[in-house]
């Protein structure tokens, strides 16, 4: 929060103080497209900052070097787990024809050929662009979310080439996915809060 706050108030203050150096009909414009752009991409930066952080911790804790670090989320659409837009954080490996998730709260194995369809999906409902990949399988829907765009577009790759697999399968160590009951916490209307349940 106080990121944000700075990232609102610092422009025009800046703006305040370059009246005498600058003609208000470029100050104003400019001070305006700057607040705009800092309110969105400094509390953007600072969130991925605080994944990164994140994903070091849940590596360290995990035991996992390789695979990609995700943010996982059963459902299609957009909900907030306890506040936050991600119900698991964890580390996605594709091995040959298996997709094997090694989480903090979950750890599954599911086969190419459980997989339906996979394609882009939305993250947050107020994001226009996307850095999710939603997995259709024959034990729901799964949304996995990289840290960045250049990251998801490779993972995206991977996963079709991954669920295009429908050869010779070996048997996997851990279960498919099996989530707990999810329900609303009821506090927030108008706002569906989940509660994050413990497998």
């Amino acid at each position: 929060m106080p990121i944000y706050l700075a990232s609102v108030v610092l422009p025009p203050v800046a703006g305040t103080w370059l009246m005498p150096l600058v003609p208000p009909w470029l100050l104003w414009p400019g001070i305006a497209a700057l607040t705009w752009s800092t309110s969105y991409f400094i509390p953007l930066q600072a969130m991925l900052a605080r994944l990164r952080g994140l994903e070091r911790r849940v590596r360290s804790r995990l035991g996992e070097s390789g695979g990609t670090f995700v943010v996982l989320r059963p459902s299609r659409h957009p909900r907030l787990y306890d506040w936050q837009p991600f119900w698991d954080v964890g580390i996605l490996h594709l091995e040959g024809s298996r997709l094997r998730y090694i989480g903090e709260q979950i750890r599954f194995e599911i086969s190419a050929r459980e997989a339906n369809s996979v394609e882009s999906a939305v993250w947050l409902p107020e994001w226009e662009k996307s850095n999710s990949i939603l997995l259709d399988t024959s034990y729901g829907f799964l949304c996995l979310t990289t840290l960045d765009r250049g990251e998801e577009s490779a993972l995206l790759v991977e996963i079709q080439a991954w669920s295009a697999q429908r050869g010779a399968e070996t048997p996997g160590d851990l279960p498919p996915p099996r989530f707990p009951a999810i329900t609303t916490d009821g506090t927030a209307p108008g706002v569906a809060v989940f509660v994050r349940s413990r497998c």
